[in-house]
């Protein structure tokens, strides 16, 4: 006669079969967070070697955006949305450039800064961005172009509705207007400047900014007004106006280019892996292997953890993977 189980002997299997399947699923579970840290590494790794590349190879400006709160890594860049060059004219009175053509109400060619330029007689005279327009500038923007004013008074260089005005005002000083956020959150940031004030009769070079970190005017090459902030533009579906406003515009623009920032990839990290905190890393051309940010020290490495505050890995963004 076989003899059975006794209570002791079936209590004694399970709990070494609970044991093994613990240490088993324990190993599995460290195994799948190992992989998963392995492949954040090396997935953030390769967006840092694309983004050196944009700005070595291509000049173009990027930026590795690390989002502590939604656990993401975002690799932005500027991209061309187009160009106004006023070279020519076609028999519609449209100028060639940003996809449609570009229309232009009582402007005319005149010599410009680099070629012909547009002369623009206040306020009856703008001209529409064709193509441009239907470029979103959410995410940011760059805006260039040599100007050379008629006389010093309040006037609009560019314009788009319930999104952007940039303007000169009666001493010449450039300053800007850019609505941002959205519904009951959207506010304005307004740039003042003190220091510096663009000379009626004659050439000045203006870029005007925003990449979710900052809203920045230049004038010259100098940063004459900056304002912080990382909400995104609001969103507006009208035209962007070059001199269109009560005011106008009386003078010459030139070499018009706009840029947007674009999301080029996007990576979410592994369950259980956190970012220690949120930060930006930009790569600027000519990029020669020195990472740079626009308001101080820029750090170096990202840090990924768990929720136990654990570091799980340090990424260094300046060393190049094999």
């Amino acid at each position: 006669m076989t003899r059975g189980w006794t209570l002791v002997e079936l209590l004694t299997v399970i709990a070494v079969v609970t044991f093994l399947l613990g240490m088993g699923v324990g190993g599995y579970l460290m195994l799948q967070r190992h992989s998963g840290i392995d492949t954040d590494v090396t997935t953030i790794h390769s967006m840092a070697s694309t983004a050196r590349t944009l700005a070595a190879a291509k000049g173009k400006f990027a930026w590795l955006v690390c989002d502590a709160e939604k656990s993401t890594v975002r690799l932005v860049s500027l991209m061309p949305a187009g160009a106004l060059h006023f070279e020519e004219l076609d028999e519609q009175g449209r100028y060639p450039g940003g996809g449609r053509p570009s229309a232009a109400f009582g402007t005319v060619v005149v010599p410009g800064r680099v070629g012909n330029g547009c002369l623009f007689e206040a306020p009856e005279s703008y001209v529409r961005c064709g193509g441009m327009a239907r470029f979103p500038l959410t995410e940011g923007f760059r805006i260039e172009m040599w100007i050379f004013p008629k006389e010093n008074r309040e006037q609009t260089i560019v314009s788009r509705e319930h999104q952007l005005t940039f303007n000169l005002d009666e001493r010449g000083s450039p300053w800007a207007v850019l609505q941002i956020g959205e519904n009951e959150g959207s506010k304005e940031i307004v740039l003042e400047n003190e220091q510096f004030w663009v000379q009626s009769e004659s050439w000045s070079y203006i870029e005007l900014s925003y990449d979710r970190f900052a809203f920045i005017l230049k004038v010259n090459g100098v940063v004459v007004a900056s304002e912080k902030c990382t909400l995104p533009v609001a969103e507006s579906n009208s035209p962007l106006l070059l001199g269109k406003s009560e005011e106008g515009f009386s003078g010459i623009i030139d070499e018009f280019v706009l840029q947007v920032i674009d999301e080029v990839s996007k990576h979410t990290l592994s369950e259980n892996v956190l970012l220690s905190n949120s930060q930006t890393f930009e790569f600027r051309p000519p990029f020669s292997g020195e990472l740079s940010a626009p308001g101080g020290k820029q750090p170096r490495e990202i840090e990924l953890k768990d929720s136990d505050g654990t570091t799980l890995a340090t990424i260094n963004l300046e060393r190049e993977t094999k």
